[in-house]
């Protein structure tokens, strides 16, 4: 017998799709730098288009990620510069307390001024309230401040001394005749504990603003720190040091160090080392110097490091316009931004900077960067980029150390207006937490792991994860984790969850494998078409492209896949298990691609090896084991994984040949471009997802073609549709419900004595039952697809915005609230009679019900619940309903116009309401709209995956049910005699193809299908809606409005009821749902604030029609003479539903207290979830006939 297990089950569900977030993306900045916090998190300061200067941090578990703070506002409005502009500005860290110094140039009608703060902690919430500043206004002993006061540079330099903890050296440079047309420069030291602070520093007379650069460092053995300076420096180029002060004697000015510097310089970078002592870098004609601390005197030399070597005109730091360099823990990076505008970097281990063969080869990591800032991670150790592309597009690029890939975000700002909508392509992943029944389990404790340290969000909120820290989190209130990570490329990190003793590797990347496994050969790929963004059918291949390039591609990708199933699926790095890695190959493995001509050859086993070995000659690649790469060809570069694939992402086309070759599990990379050879060693699955990538660039296709088609892609148009026919069905029927208003008060009162009638009889013995405990009809259940990410989509985005909701009061409410004021009055009073008067014995009843029904249910057959539930509630049922639910009738009639008025308000909502006036052409979203498009995904979807096929096809059939005025109408559409056998008629109907076994459903059924199905996801918003109205707080028209459509759209299996199996009991729960949805409409239109109301009358109402709409679902199952699979489940299902109703009494605090109403409120939102997700697997029964 089925029990309910105590540990909570995990699966995962990714996909690679496009994603959206509330937020807007920084836009590019005049200038900025960067730093970071303890943690490791970046620090970005920048000047505005606008001419403010900003602070954006980087904000862990925040909804964007970021964010922004503005640090001159204050000095402009309070310091006498209003309408001032910051015009520049310099940071630096403390070495060891990472406590940041920052200042400021403001421009105010031409005059510059300048403004400092210290000692300002790195936190991240140390900025939220902004910086305390000093000005620093001209106060040279030795001259009279140029007027206008125009200052054109500033640097600056903070050091941690064993006599200053916290030295900052501090360089600005003004212009000396601001009015003519050749400026020129003036330096001065700031020394903010002297006076004067502003001191003269030593510069030539002749130097021109925009001639010269500079950076600070300390040389060995000075006590104090300088300049370095090169340009045109008098009537020449110089390269000089100079130091703050002379140490001997600091009346007489300092020394000037004039180094020789390499033919060419073009840029310098200074870079203090782990004793604080300077290493000077500088960019030349023939590549990369360095000036080591010991060799920076007077006509001292530099030493060559990285000869200059293009690859394809990049790849070297000749031509620098810029050069950044940094030395933390156990490394040293120079950045560059070359002559070409493209970003190179390279890196070697500490203390060996001098070592040419320490230095990795410089690799292109960017294209066409216009500024960029770095830093190099304290606590991963790994490089932080941001980088500016064409003047255009600000991105954030960050180096894993696993395998060396590149991920590349962008820095998303909080916004408050919710039309602004940022897209990207993500690996989105839905977790679920369920028990051993499948039942969600909410709230559980999941730890999230990464072999590799990663951002992402998570449930919408942003998070960091590295092998060293891993991530808690809980699930929400339906057992969901949503893990979005921002990519560009394959290449995105794996991650593990944990929960109690589960753990479960989530590879995003699994889907695209299954996918591209199904490729053999060049016909394959020329014959994958899909459809894009726009809805057009597109080949993944152009014309142009050979047979025989494809057939190579082709050929490639089942040796990849291969390669990949070998390595860690978590993302870590395999280690070999022979003595040497870099063992040499055996004939029989390596393969790869030469390019004949223009044509593509795979090759592999002796053709693959003798290619190689004319390559890397002298010697071959056959006797690379004994020696090493290095040993065979200076022209032979290894790099990692990362860095080559991202550099091959702009140079693919020049690539001549190139190599697999495995050994050990792990492949070697061998790729010849620009007359070199690049090596790498795939040995993580990202980087074996970087080849793949690769080896498409070669028949042109991209990684958004990779996205339209091995990825997820909304079919608007199908989904669309599937919304209006659900749109008119609830609009039809909350119609009905109103115009039956007048009538109702007979039919319940004929339906109640029917019901009391059919109790009598003893009903559950005409239940059809096999004795199987509920628990294992729930972990038979199963419907494809129901947890993926883009099923869950619109929930997830409604659900993420419900606190900030907005929509428009209706009229109609506030006018009917006004006239029937004291009516109103009245009837609650004659409500609260009746309440009062049944309370004990309902507060019995329902809690010997949860303790015998609820609390056991798994175990029990349907059969055994329907038995305990009647012996609980016993005769006095019906009586009891009875009298409540007349007298809730006569209150409902004074409302229940407003209900359409709601149905129809506008709602302002982040992402879905400009999503949806995207993909409808304009239209305005409303509250029915929003659930609609919830429901329609999952149900569309998913009738996609059973049937092959659309549910509503581009019709004229479609199209009535989209048209019908009447409910009534609606009804006959869907229950004509002759439509046993209809189907719907689509444009190939005449095709003698057999159509697939739901194709041939009655139309009826397929919408019944559609309706069950779609509880899925409105159950689940439900609860999203119930938890923020309850634990968030959250509240106003928006939200209680969606929560009265909820209650209409989590009806639906029993308005389908109207189109199949129609009985008596459709008519009773007709009338029950008219009630609840007057209930539900009461609740949330704030016509009643009174707790009487809200605390006793309302939850008692609900646990009775709970109670009814048990014994009305009984009574249809016992009607069934041969239940189907379909049938049971969704008797299941109803009882799940009727539960969730039936313990909203015990939810009360008032009634029930504290501990308990908490209790019942989770159990109670686990039913109605549950409820939905066994709708929903009735629903695909139906669909394959069962």
């Amino acid at each position: 017998m089925a029990t309910t297990p105590s540990k909570i089950q995990i699966k995962a569900d990714s996909e690679l799709m496009k994603n959206q977030k509330h937020a807007v993306a920084l836009a590019p900045q005049q200038h900025f730098q960067v730093l970071q916090t303890a943690n490791g998190d970046a620090i970005f300061f920048s000047i505005g288009s606008e001419g403010a200067f900003y602070v954006t941090r980087e904000m862990r578990a925040s909804d964007s990620g970021w964010g922004r703070i503005d640090l001159s506002s204050s000095l402009t409005d309070t310091d006498g510069s209003a309408g001032g502009k910051a015009k520049w500005f310099a940071v630096s860290q403390n070495p060891k307390t990472l406590d940041v110094d920052v200042a400021v140039i403001v421009s105010t009608a031409g005059n510059d001024s300048l403004y400092v703060s210290t000692g300002n902690s790195c936190s991240s919430e140390a900025w939220a309230d902004g910086i305390s500043w000093t000005a620093v206004p001209f106060d040279a002993a030795d001259g009279q401040a140029p007027s206008p006061f125009v200052m054109s540079d500033m640097y600056m330099l903070t050091e941690n001394t064993a006599k200053d903890p916290s030295r900052l050296t501090w360089f600005v440079d003004i212009v000396s005749n601001p009015d003519s047309k050749i400026r020129r420069l003036e330096r001065y030291f700031i020394e903010m504990n002297s006076t004067p602070k502003w001191i003269r520093h030593t510069l030539p007379s002749g130097v021109e603003e925009g001639s010269i650069s500079s950076c600070l460092g300390r040389r060995q053995g000075d006590v104090y720190a300088g300049i370095y300076s090169f340009g045109k420096i008098g009537s020449s180029k110089s390269l000089e040091f100079t130091p703050t002060k002379n140490y001997w004697d600091e009346e007489s000015p300092p020394e000037t160090a004039r180094l020789k510097y390499p033919s060419g310089t073009t840029a310098i970078t200074s870079c203090p080392n782990q004793d604080g002592l300077t290493n000077l870098f500088v960019a030349a004609d023939d590549g990369l110097y360095i000036f080591r601390p010991d060799m920076q005197m007077d006509k001292d030399t530099g030493d060559l490091i990285i000869p200059s070597s293009p690859v394809c005109n990049t790849n070297t730091f000749q031509g620098a316009t810029r050069l950044s360099s940094s030395t933390t823990g156990s490394h040293t990076v120079v950045w560059g931004l070359n002559g070409t505008a493209d970003l190179v970097y390279a890196s070697c281990p500490v203390g060996e900077e001098a070592k040419p063969a320490s230095w990795s080869s410089p690799m292109q990591i960017a294209s066409a960067v216009s500024q960029f800032a770095f830093y190099l991670n304290r606590q991963a150790l790994n490089n932080v980029v941001f980088a500016l592309i064409g003047d255009q597009t600000l991105l954030q690029l960050t180096r894993e150390e696993t395998g060396g890939c590149w991920n590349q975000r962008h820095i998303l700002l909080p916004t408050p207006e919710t039309d602004k909508v940022f897209e990207a392509n993500t690996f989105t992943t839905h977790v679920k937490c369920t028990d051993g029944n499948g039942v969600p389990a909410p709230q559980s404790l999941v730890t999230l792991e990464s072999a590799q340290e990663t951002s992402i969000s998570v449930n919408n909120v942003y998070r960091k994860i590295s092998p060293d820290s891993p991530l808690k989190v809980r699930a929400d209130g339906t057992g969901s984790i949503v893990i979005v990570q921002e990519t560009s490329s394959l290449l995105v990190p794996s991650l593990t969850v944990k929960c109690d003793d589960q753990t479960l590797i989530v590879n995003p990347r699994a889907k695209i494998a299954e996918r591209l496994s199904s490729i053999k050969c060049g016909s394959d790929l020329r014959n994958v078409r899909f459809e894009d963004a726009k809805g057009q059918t597109r080949s993944l291949v152009s014309s142009d492209i050979s047979s025989a390039d494809l057939d190579a591609v082709a050929k490639c990708l089942p040796n990849l896949l291969e390669a990949q199933s070998a390595l860690p699926s978590d993302g870590s790095k395999k280690t070999p298990t022979k003595a040497a890695s870099l063992a040499g190959p055996g004939e029989t493995k390596i393969w790869g691609i030469i390019k004949t001509g223009n044509q593509l050859n795979f090759v592999e086993g002796p053709d693959a090896l003798a290619a190689v070995n004319n390559l890397v000659s002298p010697g071959g690649y056959s006797n690379l084991a004994s020696t090493g790469y290095a040993s065979y060809s200076s022209d032979m570069i290894a790099a990692s994984a990362g860095d080559l694939f991202r550099f091959l992402g702009g140079g693919w086309d020049d690539v001549v040949n190139f190599f697999f070759d495995p050994d050990d599990g792990i492949c070697k990379f061998i790729v010849h471009i620009g007359g070199k050879i690049f090596t790498a060693i795939l040995d993580c699955v990202s980087a074996v997802a970087g080849a793949i990538e690769f080896v498409f660039n070669k028949i042109k296709v991209f990684f958004e073609d990779l996205v339209q088609w091995l990825g997820f892609m909304f079919s608007w148009d199908d989904i669309l549709r599937t919304h209006r026919v659900m749109k008119n069905i609830f609009t039809l029927y909350a119609k009905s419900a109103v115009d039956q208003i007048d009538v109702l008060r007979g039919h319940l009162e004929h339906g109640l004595d029917q019901l009391q009638s059919y109790i009598d009889s003893d009903p559950w013995q005409k239940l059809q039952d096999d004795g199987k405990p509920i628990g294992d009809h729930e972990q038979e259940t199963k419907v494809d697809g129901i947890d993926s990410p883009q099923i869950n989509w619109a929930v997830y985005h409604t659900s993420n915005g419900l606190s900030v909701a907005t929509t428009q009061e209706s009229a109609t409410v506030s006018a009917s609230a006004s006239a029937n004021n004291s009516a109103i009055e009245n009837l609650l009073r004659v409500l609260n009679d009746a309440v009062t008067e049944e309370e004990a014995v309902l507060k019995k009843a329902i809690s010997d019900i949860k303790a015998e029904v609820f609390d056991k249910i798994h175990t029990m057959s349907p059969t055994e619940v329907v038995q305990r539930v009647l012996k609980v509630l016993g005769t006095f049922l019906i009586g009891t309903s009875k009298n409540i639910l007349l007298k809730l009738l006569d209150l409902i009639k004074l409302v229940f116009l407003g209900i359409l008025d709601i149905l129809d308000a506008p709602l302002d909502i982040p992402i879905i309401s400009p999503m949806y006036k995207t993909i409808t052409g304009g239209d305005t979203l409303s509250m029915l709209d929003i659930i609609c498009l919830i429901a329609a995904i999952p149900a569309t979807l998913i009738y996609k995956l059973a049937a092959n096929d659309v549910p509503f096809p581009d019709n004229s059939e479609t199209q009535s049910l989209i048209k019908a005025k009447t409910f009534s109408e609606l009804s006959s559409l869907l229950s004509e005699p002759d439509q046993a056998s209809a189907r719907f008629i689509t444009a190939d109907s005449s095709s003698s193809e057999p159509l697939h076994t739901a194709t041939t459903l009655t139309v009826a059924k397929r919408v019944v299908a559609i309706l069950k199905i779609g509880v899925c996801v409105v159950s689940t918003t439900s609860v999203a809606v119930s938890i923020a109205k309850r634990e968030f707080k959250v509240s106003g028209p928006a939200i209680n409005g969606l929560s009265m459509v909820l209650f209409l759209a989590s009806t639906s299996p029993s308005i389908a009821g109207h189109f199949v199996s129609v009985g008596k009991w459709t008519y009773i729960g007709d009338v029950l749902l008219y009630l609840g949805l007057g209930r539900v409409s009461i609740d949330n239109m704030g016509l009643i604030s009174d707790f009487v109301w809200t605390d006793y009358i309302s939850p008692t109402i609900a646990t009775t029609l709970g109670m009814v709409g048990f014994i009305t679902a009984i009574w249809e199952q016992t009607e069934k003479t041969e239940p189907k699979a379909s049938d049971t489940l969704g008797f299941i299902g109803r009882i799940f539903s009727s539960s969730s109703s039936m313990l909203t009494i015990m939810t009360c605090t008032r009634i029930f207290g504290p501990e308990v109403s908490v209790v019942a409120f989770g159990v109670s939102l686990v039913c109605a979830s549950h409820s939905g997700i066994l709708s929903a697997s009735s629903g695909a029964l139906i669909l394959g006939g069962n």
